[in-house]
Protein backbone atom coordinates (compact mmCIF):
# COMPACT_ATOMS: atom_id res chain seq x y z
CA UNK A 1 0.00 0.00 0.00
CA UNK A 2 1.40 3.28 -0.98
CA UNK A 3 2.11 5.68 1.79
CA UNK A 4 3.59 8.93 2.76
CA UNK A 5 4.62 9.69 6.44
CA UNK A 6 5.51 12.73 7.89
CA UNK A 7 6.79 14.41 11.15
CA UNK A 8 6.03 17.37 11.84
CA UNK A 9 7.68 19.73 14.63
CA UNK A 10 5.25 19.24 17.98
CA UNK A 11 5.70 23.20 19.15
CA UNK A 12 5.16 24.38 15.93
CA UNK A 13 2.24 22.36 15.54
CA UNK A 14 1.04 24.19 18.84
CA UNK A 15 1.72 27.43 18.00
CA UNK A 16 -0.54 26.82 14.87
CA UNK A 17 -3.50 25.36 17.15
CA UNK A 18 -3.04 28.59 19.15
CA UNK A 19 -4.01 30.58 16.05
CA UNK A 20 -7.28 28.66 15.45
CA UNK A 21 -10.64 29.42 16.20
CA UNK A 22 -13.84 27.88 15.51
CA UNK A 23 -14.90 30.41 12.40
CA UNK A 24 -11.73 32.30 10.54
CA UNK A 25 -10.10 32.77 7.11
CA UNK A 26 -6.55 31.76 6.39
CA UNK A 27 -4.24 31.92 4.08
CA UNK A 28 -1.99 28.77 3.81
CA UNK A 29 1.38 28.86 1.18
CA UNK A 30 3.13 25.95 0.52
CA UNK A 31 6.92 25.97 0.17
CA UNK A 32 9.14 23.28 -0.13
CA UNK A 33 8.69 21.17 3.37
CA UNK A 34 7.18 24.27 5.24
CA UNK A 35 3.65 25.78 5.58
CA UNK A 36 3.01 29.42 6.11
CA UNK A 37 -0.77 29.49 8.09
CA UNK A 38 -1.74 33.21 8.04
CA UNK A 39 -4.54 34.29 10.44
CA UNK A 40 -6.59 37.88 10.76
CA UNK A 41 -3.77 38.92 13.50
CA UNK A 42 -0.86 35.80 13.45
CA UNK A 43 1.48 34.18 11.08
CA UNK A 44 2.85 30.70 12.06
CA UNK A 45 5.35 28.47 9.98
CA UNK A 46 4.94 24.70 10.44
CA UNK A 47 7.46 22.76 9.07
CA UNK A 48 7.74 18.61 7.98
CA UNK A 49 10.33 16.08 7.55
CA UNK A 50 9.85 13.51 4.93
CA UNK A 51 10.18 10.13 7.16
CA UNK A 52 8.54 8.05 3.84
CA UNK A 53 7.41 8.89 0.82
CA UNK A 54 5.80 6.73 -2.03
CA UNK A 55 7.70 7.36 -5.05
CA UNK A 56 5.18 6.02 -7.40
Amino acid sequence: MPVNVLSFDWQEVQALSCLLARTMDLSVTLSGESAFVAGQHEQVEVNWKALQLDEN
